[in-house]
């Protein structure tokens, strides 16, 4: 950014087009960065904290277990990556990798209990344990952009 730009009256409006401009590429648009950043990441932890462990030893009569997946399994998968879409674009998006990002929803949302092929008109339990990560990082996200502006 210069320290100093001529214009005259004619010319102003370019001038504090730049002006501004500069003053957001510099200090804005990196601090906005940081902030999803660590608003996704702190959403990252408190989901891991909060998600369900099945132990890995799941059995029930009838139904054998997967003796190739072990304890805590989806917990380890959950993780976050960035999204950038231009200057004044940019997203952390909350992720469970594969193959366990079929089970998020299950857990989140509850599912019908289905045993040997046929319903039993029982659900199990939501957990909401996203959606509660979600809101309190929605709360969080411009309180952390800003803090990482006064920086």
């Amino acid at each position: 950014m210069a320290d100093e730009y001529l214009c005259t009256v004619d010319d102003i409006d370019i001038v504090m087009d730049k002006l501004l401009d500069d003053f957001l590429v510099e200090d804005i648009v990196p601090a906005m960065r940081k902030g999803i950043t660590k608003t996704t990441q702190v959403m990252v932890r408190r989901t891991k904290a909060d998600a369900p462990v099945d132990g890995g030893k799941w059995k029930s009569d009838g139904f054998p277990h997967n003796p190739d997946r072990e304890g805590g399994t989806f917990k380890k998968h959950i993780g976050y990556n960035t999204r950038d879409f231009g200057l004044f674009a940019f997203q952390g998006v909350w992720r469970v990798r594969a193959p366990e990002y079929r089970l998020a929803h299950l857990l989140e949302d509850g599912h019908e209990l289905v045993i040997f092929g046929k319903p039993t008109g029982k659900r199990t339990k939501n957990l909401d344990f996203v959606e509660k990560a979600r809101d309190k990082a929605a709360v969080e996200v411009v309180p952390n952009i800003l803090k990482e502006m006064g920086k």
